[in-house]
Order: structure tokens, then C-alpha cells, then sequence
């Protein structure tokens, strides 16, 4: 079994029991992997992940869509969503605690509504050389900074900010998901991918094999091409495969139009490969519909790779 999905921690009481019970209806239907649950219920797994976390209260459709992907009884759920959005919606508009033994300053005392030229006695013009004063000093400072200040593309700050949540390292077990180790929230990096196509070059997605340092693991991800569009009923196979002992993990399932990837391997038996397979029967309209006679299919994997090194190593 897989690391114990992280305990709710909510500040609004009836949340963090909504979430929990929503995880107590999971563990009743034997716990199925967030994938599979993603597929009845149409949403991706990491928006069920998040629905069950206590984090913030999900949508209604999401919430109904996660009990019956349980095929548990949807009666009863709408009225308790009510019941927790309007205990959130009165904790949100409850007034902040003030900080005890926190002196005011002149600023955070003024009217807001009061403009800057009503304030014509000794108190409004002291305030207003502090205001300007403050700005000055951070013009200045600002001068020193901005280097510091410079934003990283959006795709250098996700990465940054999903290593600096690493949890410590841990053990995982093989063959587990790794949404509900919580291994995908731990600083992941893309080790090796390649293209899939079909027939005639139509670009059906990556192949990427995904490492988790800090879980000591690696699995596979299909991430989905424009030409996918252009299929019905299409299905893919994911496949992660250790050539040192031949273990090999599959997973398959119908595109739904979206990612689909695999459960995980350890990387410290050697090296791994990621591999997926796209068919579908031939599309009957769009400009696939050129494409030769027969089931559309492709094929792709990756080199077998081992996890780079780290600094420490």
C-alpha cells in the first residue's frame, strides 16, 4: 500500500469533516486509485485531489460527480454542500482579530474616504510627509532591488515553488499512484520523453517519464497532441518497464481528453523506460479521415533512463 493520503487540516470545522467523510466514501468503494475515479467523473484526478483535501470547498457538480464516481448515493450531498458553503461564507466575512499590543500609526488611522487636501491641520500634513517619506524610502530601496525583483518564466516559478514544498524523503511502495502518495507534488521533473505519432506523422502526443526525487521514483505520463482531437473513441496504454528485473507496470484506459499516466517504480534497481500506445478505430470525418485505411495506431517509448544525480550524491 501507498503512503496514508495527508490528514484535512481546514480552519472552517464543517469543511474539514465534508472532507472527510468525502474520503470516508472513497475507502468504502475500496479505495479506488483517483484516475480511475477521474474517468466516471470526468474531471481530472487532481481536481477530485483537491475536492477531498478540505482546502476549499468544491464546486456542487464536482462534489456530486465525486460521490457517484464512488457509486455512492448522491441524495443528501447537495443540502450538505448549502449547510458547509454558508458556515465558509460566515467565517469569510467574520472581521480579523486585531494584534494584540500592535501600536497604530496616524496612517492606518485615517478616514480612507478623507482626501489628502482636508487634511489641513499639524496631524494631516505630519501624516502626509510620512506617507511621502515612506515612498521615498522605497523608490530607494527599490533602486537596490530590482534584479532581486525580476520574474522567472512561468514555468521556472512552478518548478521553483514545487521544490521548495518537497516533503523529507520517503519510501514509497511500488506500484502506487502517484496523486495519492502526494510523490507528484515533490519538485517533479520530465527525465526523458518522445514524441508519439500515427499514421502519416498526425502527432498524437509526449511520452514523458516523470521522476520524483524525494519519493525515489519515476512513472509515465501520456500527455495529449492536437491529433488526438481528430479520433473517437480512441484508448491509450501507458507502460513503465525495469529491464534490470522485468518488471513492468501497464495501465489502460479510453481518452477522455486529458493526461493519462501510470503508477510508479523505485529508481534505485536501475534504469527505467516509459512507453505508450495510442489506437482508435479509423475517424469517419475531419481531416484525419486522409489518413490510410485501417485503426489509427502509434507507438513510442523512451530510452531506459536512471535518475540524474544530485549535488549531495
Amino acid at each position: 500500500m501507498g503512503r496514508r493520503t495527508r490528514p484535512v487540516v481546514a480552519e472552517v470545522e464543517e469543511l474539514s469533516e465534508l472532507a472527510a467523510d468525502l474520503r470516508a466514501v472513497r475507502r468504502a468503494a475500496g479505495n479506488p486509485p483517483l484516475r480511475t475515479m477521474a474517468m466516471k467523473a470526468r474531471y481530472s484526478a487532481s481536481t477530485l485531489s483537491e475536492a477531498q483535501s478540505g482546502r476549499r470547498l468544491p464546486t456542487l457538480p464536482v462534489l456530486l460527480a465525486y460521490v457517484t464516481a464512488c457509486e455512492a448515493d448522491p441524495a443528501g450531498w447537495e443540502e450538505r454542500w448549502r449547510q458547509v458553503g454558508a458556515a465558509v461564507h460566515a467565517h469569510e466575512q467574520r472581521p480579523a482579530a486585531a494584534l494584540p499590543d500592535a501600536p497604530s500609526s496616524e496612517a492606518d488611522q485615517a478616514e480612507p474616504s478623507a482626501p489628502g487636501p482636508t487634511d489641513a491641520g499639524p496631524v494631516g500634513r505630519r501624516r502626509q510627509l510620512m506617507l511621502v517619506g515612506g515612498a521615498a524610502l522605497l523608490l530607494v530601496a527599490g533602486a537596490f532591488t530590482v534584479p532581486a525583483l525580476t520574474r522567472a518564466p512561468a514555468s521556472e516559478r512552478a518548478r521553483d515553488v514545487r521544490a521548495t514544498a518537497s516533503p523529507s524523503p520517503q519510501v514509497i511502495t511500488e506500484d502506487t499512484d502517484p496523486q495519492d502518495t502526494g510523490c507528484d507534488r515533490t519538485g517533479v521533473s520530465t527525465v526523458a520523453s518522445v514524441n508519439l505519432y500515427g499514421p502519416d506523422r498526425l502527432f498524437l502526443g509526449s511520452v514523458w517519464l516523470r521522476h520524483a526525487p524525494a519519493c525515489g521514483a519515476m512513472w509515465t505520463r501520456f500527455e495529449p497532441g492536437a491529433g488526438m482531437t481528430q479520433l473517437s473513441g480512441a484508448r491509450v496504454t501507458v507502460r513503465l518497464v525495469r529491464p534490470s528485473d522485468g518488471r513492468t507496470l501497464r495501465y489502460e484506459a479510453p481518452y477522455l481528453g486529458l493526461s493519462v499516466y501510470g503508477n510508479m517504480l523505485r529508481t534505485d534497481r536501475g534504469c527505467l523506460k516509459a512507453e505508450a500506445t495510442v489506437s482508435a478505430p479509423h475517424p469517419t470525418r475531419g481531416p484525419a479521415v486522409a489518413l490510410p485505411p485501417g485503426d489509427v495506431t502509434g507507438h513510442a517509448e523512451t530510452p531506459c533512463t536512471k535518475p540524474p544525480r544530485t549535488s549531495d550524491q
